[in-house]
């Protein structure tokens, strides 16, 4: 009977093993079963970039500015909407008066980016209509308030355009069209130049666009396959963060062009540090091992309790004898 005891926890420990040295070995890889969680520092950096673009109505509501400068005096209800998400993160102080806001202009359609917090977007990709709601005046500033809406027609090129490919391919893999959506994202992965995604919008510009990185990044960690090309934009995505906001564009020798907006910078954040992408695997039927914030401490305390259980079961036996 002992016998069987000491076999049994050895192989209990032998498993144990086995899962911390998988769990490190995948967390090399970039698998996102090993999803590193975001420090309070990148998240408080954020939250404070986006709640400085705040801008209150003095009425219950309030609104992002779309970006400190170049569209400082216009919100958006779509990038309000995928913001709102990361502020909810960060328990910010202003998240109840951008739900309302939202709820006083009827918001249903966040936008493209939607579909990366598993809301539906139409397939294929449709060319947009942007409507202006409103203005508001506060302190002899006017706000313009647009909203990006699909138009019942498909986007002339679509498949063209890496950022249309890979969202298109976030809704296939939500519809469960695991192989359509790998042809697609092969499709992107041909525009990768080294540097960006030079698509039909980079060859009319030469101005790489940062949120597609961003995209790209998220899609690679909701196929759990890092290759050369997420592991160059995690060891450079820094480049284009500036004080919490994320810069809209670079050029061929990675400077930055443009603003920092609500946009890229919510994009890059879901992309970066949410657990969005693996919730991709409810439709995608990937298995995953725990995040290893939970594998290891696990194995670690079953590998602890098998050792001194052999210890007593051998000290058990050596006082019988």
């Amino acid at each position: 009977m002992k016998k069987h005891i000491i076999i049994l926890l050895s192989t209990l420990l032998l498993t144990s093993i086995a899962i911390l040295l998988y769990s490190y070995i995948d967390r090399d890889r970039g698998s996102i079963a090993i999803n590193p969680q975001p420090t309070s520092h990148e998240i408080i950096s954020i939250c404070r970039f986006l709640e400085g673009l705040y801008i209150d109505f003095g009425d219950g509501t309030g609104c992002l500015r779309e970006s400190p400068n170049i569209e400082r005096d216009r919100c958006y209800t779509n990038t309000n909407s995928i913001a709102l998400a990361i502020l909810k993160m960060c328990n910010s102080s202003i998240v109840p008066k951008i739900e309302a806001f939202l709820n006083e202009y009827n918001h249903e359609y966040g936008g493209r980016f939607e579909v990366m917090l598993l809301h539906d977007i139409p397939y294929p990709p449709r060319a947009v209509e942007r409507l202006t709601l409103d203005k508001k005046t506060v302190d002899n500033e006017t706000i313009t308030i647009y909203a990006d809406i699909p138009s019942n027609t498909t986007l002339p090129d679509w498949n063209r355009y890496a950022d249309m490919l890979m969202l298109a391919a976030l809704q296939l893999l939500k519809n469960g069209d695991i192989e359509k959506a790998r042809g697609y994202i092969e499709e992107v992965k041909k525009m990768w130049s080294g540097k960006g995604f030079a698509d039909k919008a980079y060859n009319a510009t030469d101005i790489y666009d940062t949120y597609k990185l961003s995209l790209y990044y998220f899609i690679s960690k909701t196929m759990g396959e890092k290759d050369d090309i997420a592991i160059w934009i995690e060891n450079n995505i820094h480049r284009f963060i500036k004080n919490g906001g994320v810069i809209t564009s670079y050029d061929n020798d990675l400077n930055l062009v443009g603003d920092p907006n609500i946009e890229t910078t919510a994009v890059t954040a879901i992309a970066l540090y949410t657990n969005y992408p693996n919730a991709f695997q409810l439709y995608t039927k990937k298995q995953a091992l725990p995040p290893i914030d939970i594998a290891i401490p696990v194995a670690i305390c079953t590998t602890v309790i098998a050792i001194l259980a052999i210890i007593i079961l051998i000290y058990k036996k050596k006082q019988i004898q």
